[in-house]
């Protein structure tokens, strides 16, 4: 199993929506989509500070497969946003967005727990490997 599959069996049927890490809005689910480049994104929303307009952005599946990876060769339980960043940029500069719905995407599969400032913590790892492979 991939980890876009892991996610495509919940996302957006069970799950279309992600809630912020420190306020009580929700980013929403808007759609899967391909590349020509074989990426796969995510794409969710939010609303502007406006409460009208609405800001669209993506997280690429590719980058948090590999930063899974990263994490089980490297005995990594505990992931900060520094290390984030570092292994997925595209997601990152969506901001703070990006790194709190991947956080939820990892939360809904059963593999990961928000841990407040100091980041996210794996908590399955044998579910981890079996979702890479």
């Amino acid at each position: 199993m991939s980890l876009y599959k892991a996610l495509r069996n919940i996302v957006p049927d069970t799950y279309s929506t992600f809630k912020y890490l420190t306020r009580n809005n929700d980013y929403h689910f808007s759609e899967w989509s391909g590349t020509t480049e074989n990426q796969i994104y995510l794409y969710y929303w939010f609303y502007a500070k406006d409460k009208i307009g609405k800001n669209t952005k993506r997280v690429v599946i590719q980058e948090l497969e590999s930063l899974l990876s990263h994490c089980i060769q490297n005995n990594i339980t505990l992931v900060n946003r520094k290390l984030f960043k570092s292994i997925c940029p595209t997601t990152y500069s969506s901001g703070p967005c990006g790194y709190c719905v991947s956080i939820r995407l990892f939360e809904f599969l059963g593999i990961a727990k928000y841990q407040g400032s100091n980041g996210f913590e794996l908590i399955d790892k044998e579910k981890i490997k079996q979702i890479l492979t």
